[in-house]
Order: structure tokens, then C-alpha cells, then sequence
């Protein structure tokens, strides 16, 4: 984050608020895992995230990845590689572990 306290890190998992998007790029609040390494989240202004899709489904067109998370919650998820995008810290709602 901006103010150099680091409130998230690299291999979480966050409720990430997507909008805006343009065209067909994943929206919605999303579980999204944190991909950026701590230096650039403590000190930047945005962090570079893969949104997760529930299931383990596959599309011979898309780029997805299982993923293994130890919270059963997410361990059938995978992630959209192709919706790989910086966000604002600011749409970065809270760790998954909690509801918010």
C-alpha cells in the first residue's frame, strides 16, 4: 500500500472489487489471488492480481490454473491467467477469510 503498511501479500487470497472493466474483462467482486511480491505491495499504489473461478472446469481457449489454497474453500478453484490485471489498492476489499 501507499502509506508503506502492508496489509496483504503475495499468495493471498482477497475480495477485489474488478470494476471498472472494459469490453469482456471479468468483473464483479471477485476472490482474486495476490500476485505481486511484498516490496511492490507495501510501496505501490496498485498490485498486480489473477481472479479465481470456482471449479476446476477447462476451456481448451482460455488459460486457467488450479489452484492449491490449504482453505478448502478455494482448493476447486482456478485462476483466469488471461484476466491478469494491476488494481487500484483501493478495490482491494478484505482477505477471503472473512465475509465482507
Amino acid at each position: 500500500m501507499p502509506n508503506g503498511h502492508l496489509t496483504y501479500k503475495r499468495g493471498e487470497i482477497w475480495w477485489i472489487d474488478l470494476h471498472p472493466v472494459v469490453g469482456h474483462e471479468t468483473d464483479k467482486k471477485r476472490p482474486c489471488l495476490i500476485m505481486q511480491n511484498d516490496i511492490g505491495n507495501q510501496n505501490g499504489a496498485t498490485t498486480i492480481v489473477a481472479p479465481l473461478l470456482p471449479g476446476t472446469r477447462t476451456y481448451s481457449a482460455l488459460l486457467c490454473y488450479e489452484v492449491q489454497h490449504q482453505s478448502s474453500r478455494f482448493r476447486d478453484s482456478g485462476l483466469i491467467l488471461y484476466s491478469i490485471r494491476a488494481q487500484s489498492a483501493v478495490s482491494i476489499c478484505c482477505e477471503c477469510y472473512t465475509d465482507c
